[in-house]
């Protein structure tokens, strides 16, 4: 299923990026280090973006003690909150290597009350670093970040939140949400324009915004 293609991308150099949906999944038991199967990835595609979540036991786990690959292979760039609680998101981003599925591994951490991800096959970027970057953690109702968008560029964000499964994105669409005792939600686009300073917000419909995340990020 196509989440989203930049209308007149046309796969050469200097033309938009773009993007389509690859799969999504998780766990809903407590362990280690899940590992996940990415399915429906793009043998085509210069590269994959993964938009991953997690509820850690406890506080203080910060996601600088995660390790999260793909086929053995660590992302180019990471996009994550910097929240010291249990609940995390990442917008992380790997060289695809021609593969249709792959492995996604956790490590490092500790015991992980549920997580999961959402995968993306993409094409024609210039660079596999975000051109910039956002998020917002711990209490923000709505969670708001404001980004800048190159020219042929795509934004990702994804959000999540400890039980609450009601999510409205402003300033993104969103593609998909998975519910279980952790929920989280994708949310996309891409801007054959560009914007600058554009405002993305995430309403959580839920008491408890204190235990709701959002990380965004921008390439071309």
């Amino acid at each position: 299923m196509l989440w989203h293609k930049a209308i007149g991308a046309g796969g050469v150099a200097g033309g938009p990026a773009s993007y389509t949906n690859a799969s999504s999944g998780f766990t809903n038991t407590n362990t280690t280090n899940p590992t996940f199967t990415v399915t429906s990835l793009d043998a085509a595609a210069d590269y994959w973006v993964v938009l991953w979540y997690s509820g850690a036991s406890g506080s203080g786990n910060l996601f600088s003690a995660f390790t999260i690959t793909l086929d053995g292979v660590s992302p180019s760039d990471v996009i994550a909150d910097s929240g010291s609680d249990a609940i995390h998101t990442a917008v992380l981003i790997f060289a695809a290597n021609g593969s249709t599925s792959g492995t996604l591994s956790v490590g490092g951490s500790s015991t992980l009350n549920r997580s999961g991800y959402f995968a993306y096959n993409v094409f024609d970027l210039e660079s596999a670093t975000a051109t910039d970057e956002a998020g917002d953690y711990n209490g923000g109702d709505p969670l708001t970040a404001s980004i800048d968008i190159e020219p042929g560029g795509i934004c990702f964000a994804i959000g999540s939140h400890v039980s609450s499964s009601s999510f409205t994105w402003t300033g993104l669409t969103e593609r998909a949400t998975l519910s279980f005792e952790h929920n989280a939600t994708a949310a996309d686009d891409a801007f054959l324009a560009g914007d600058t300073a554009r405002t993305i917000e995430l309403d959580v419909a839920a008491s408890n915004s204190e235990f709701s995340r959002m990380s965004v990020a921008a390439f071309r």
